[in-house]
């Protein structure tokens, strides 16, 4: 008889294996320990040390545990596997545990090692033992009694902390419930037992909150229906960190059948085939030497083959793919001689080979039966191939809005109402960085990034969003070098499928440049204004319609000095077409002139338009000349200038009428040369003549 257990350890450092080993002594467990580096002896060691249990690392320089797990199960090696680690993420334990890991201890709490190592070994003995029953069980009419077997398995989990239900659709059928209108409950599930057994089964439920084991029970139910049936529970308790119960999983099995003949189940070929029919899966039956022996309706729609062409061929020459031929083939060999599968008695996703060639996604669970001292294989299939497509549908647009989620400029960040962060993005990371100088991480609390003298505000914010609100604003921050950013923010409340606000969502964005550009804009537009109110001529900038959309302030002045009291008539928001058409009615020429040749310069008809014209008051003459040309390259506006030329008008008035008497002058002149008998002569600056008199050619 063993009394030493023979411990395979993965490990590089020696310390660290060590202290495992010192943790295990202290628990006065006997073993045998043998402590490997790499794959090279840890293969070796699988195949001559034969351990009992593995312990590995997680990483090691060449070799990690994930290949480790590859390893045992390409080999169909059926001994429990803990992962010894120093760090290790949530996410990573539950990867961990799916590819077969049966626990993972953290380095800092290793006095937890030897319960775990203790746990797993008698989950591994509890599931061999219940092989060995069902063996026992099933003596005759071997392909009936475990289909049915099967069929009668359920699954169900049981929140420790709320008491909430859940049952699979095969759990409902054994209850013969509703999965559509029956809402289980805990109290429910007790309705159910049958008196005599109630306070049993409570009192052994409760009793195992704190068990690290298996557990399990028979008891006997009462369906709605009246029907008395015998079922067996094996469950598993869970425990958070603290090691408080949080979560009961199990299966429940109707065993009324076994309870009541053991075995005579049906006893025709008609009534197995219609126990087929009714399965949702296909049902394929194979002996020990891989051979179909049976072949359902199902199976036939699912691979296209009839029965008739497949009873007796290889199934792996039907429907297992080139590729894993050999596997299947090896596997057989391996379970004939040890009895052990690690792929027996559990549903896995493998593909399969249709009899057009095709491969298809299927879920398979092979039940090994043994009968007259022979094997034989109960294989349950369906086909996945939509549920897969779906899946990877749903896998591409996670990975595409994570990856713009992680790329956007805007940094988001969502944090529940007592303001612990759930997730952020890398740009939030930044900005936050940026503006705090602290490192985000999830789990810490959004208050800590918030300045002390601004939390009071933000309080206050908050309170709005969680009551429905959405907030935006712009803040600033200084940094050291004394650089100001930036930001504006968006606090929006985030609500779960029920419409409930569970927390906060904060956008924030780098609007700094935009925050330079609008104050250079202001600037700009400052100093244009200063620039066109400084100038003495009357502006005005008109729209296709005559509108007024900008006068500067000459032309408001120049509408004041002459009476108009109501500016609204000439300002910004008035027409200045209206204003021209109303001079035209009263006879204005230079009132017409002046709106064609504004109209020619919209229509594109000129470039640029110029007149003059009088404005006089009682008072004096006035003149001005009026301009009008695009508002730069826009077409649809023009800018109108009116110059005041009265000056220039009056000089030119005072030169005409010094120029007329200068004329009369010099005609005066000349009568008196003609007719003067002096000699007489006008010279210019250079001495030449310019002017004789009539003696003074006779000379």
């Amino acid at each position: 008889m063993k009394t030493k257990l023979k411990i395979l350890h993965l490990e590089d450092i020696p310390a660290d294996a060590e202290l495992v080993e010192r943790e295990l002594k202290k628990a006065n467990i006997q073993f045998e320990k043998l402590v490997v580096a790499n794959k090279t002896d840890f293969e070796k060691a699988l195949k001559e040390f034969v351990p009992d249990i593995i312990i590995a690392d997680h990483t090691l320089p060449s070799f990690d545990s994930t290949e480790a797990i590859k390893i045992i199960k390409q080999r169909a090696i059926k001994i429990p596997f803990i992962l010894v680690s120093a760090t290790v993420s949530d996410e990573y334990a539950v990867e961990i545990m799916k590819a077969g890991a049966d626990d993972y201890i953290l380095k800092d709490r290793l006095h937890r090692l030897p319960q775990a190592v203790l746990n797993a070994l008698e989950t591994y003995r509890l599931k061999r033992e219940k092989e060995v029953i069902i063996d026992k069980l099933i003596k005759s009419q071997l392909h009936l009694k475990e289909a049915q077997t099967v069929a009668k398995l359920g699954s169900w989990e049981t929140d420790l902390q709320t008491f909430n239900v859940r049952w699979s659709e095969e759990t409902h059928q054994i209850f013969e419930t509703d999965p559509n209108i029956f809402q289980i409950t805990h109290e429910a599930f007790y309705d159910f037992i049958h008196p005599e057994d109630r306070d049993k089964v409570k009192t052994t439920f409760e009793n195992s909150f704190n068990s690290q084991t298996l557990n399990s029970i028979e008891h006997r139910i009462i369906t709605t229906n009246g029907t008395l049936k015998h079922v067996i529970e094996h469950w598993k308790i869970f425990h958070d960190d603290k090691g408080n119960p949080v979560r009961a999983v199990g299966t429940s099995q109707d065993i009324t059948e076994r309870k009541l003949t053991e075995i005579d189940l049906l006893e025709s070929r008609e009534e197995m085939q219609t126990l087929f029919n009714a399965s949702l899966d296909a049902i394929i039956i194979i002996d020990e030497e891989g051979k179909i022996t049976k072949w359902d309706t199902k199976a036939e729609l699912l691979f296209g083959w009839k029965e008739e062409e497949v009873i007796g061929t290889l199934l792996s020459d039907n429907i297992i793919p080139p590729g894993l031929r050999e596997a299947h083939k090896q596997g057989m060999k391996h379970f004939l001689k040890t009895g052990d599968g690690p792929f027996l008695n559990k549903t896995i996703e493998v593909k399969a080979l249709k009899k057009d060639k095709t491969e298809i996604n299927i879920s398979l669970c092979i039940c090994p039966t043994r009968a007259k001292n022979k094997y034989q294989f109960i294989g349950f299939v369906r086909d996945i191939s939509e549920r897969k497509v779906a899946e990877e549908a749903l896998r591409k647009s996670e990975s595409n809005l994570k990856a713009i989620f992680e790329s956007t400029s805007e940094g988001f960040t969502l944090f529940d109402t007592n303001g612990i962060i759930k997730t952020f993005n890398t740009k939030a990371a930044q900005n936050i960085f940026l503006n705090a100088g602290l490192e985000i991480k999830i789990g810490s609390n959004i208050y800590d990034f918030v300045h002390p003298s601004r939390k009071k505000n933000f309080k206050g914010l908050l309170s709005k969003v969680l009551a429905g609100e959405t907030v935006q604003y712009d803040h600033s921050f200084e940094r050291k070098n004394g650089d100001t950013k930036w930001f504006i923010f968006t606090i929006n409340p985030a609500y779960n499928k029920a419409g409930e606000i569970e927390g906060v969502c904060i956008t924030s964005a780098d609007i700094t440049e935009r925050k330079e550009a609008e104050q250079k804009l202001y600037e700009s537009e400052t100093f244009n204004k200063g620039v066109l109110s400084s100038l003495s001529s009357h502006i005005s900038v008109i729209d296709e319609s005559g509108t007024l959309i900008a006068v500067n302030k000459a032309w408001n002045n120049f509408a004041k000095a002459n009476g108009i009291t109501t500016l609204e008539r000439v300002s910004k928001g008035s027409n200045y077409f209206d204003v021209c058409k109303r001079a035209i009615e009263n006879g204005d020429s230079d009132a017409a002139q002046a709106l064609a040749g504004i109209l020619s310069v919209f229509k594109e008809e000129k470039k640029y338009f110029e007149m003059e014209y009088p404005c006089h008051s009682p008072e004096q003459q006035r003149w001005f000349i009026l301009s009008a040309l695009n508002l730069g390259s826009d077409t649809h506006k023009v800018v109108i200038s009116h110059q005041n030329i009265t000056e220039r008008k009056i000089a030119e008035n005072n030169l005409s009428n010094t120029s007329n008497e200068l004329q009369k002058t010099l005609s005066d002149l000349n009568k008196i040369l003609d007719s003067s008998l002096d000699v007489i002569c006008t010279i210019n600056a250079n001495g030449e003549f310019v002017n004789v008199s009539a003696a003074s050619q006779q000379v």
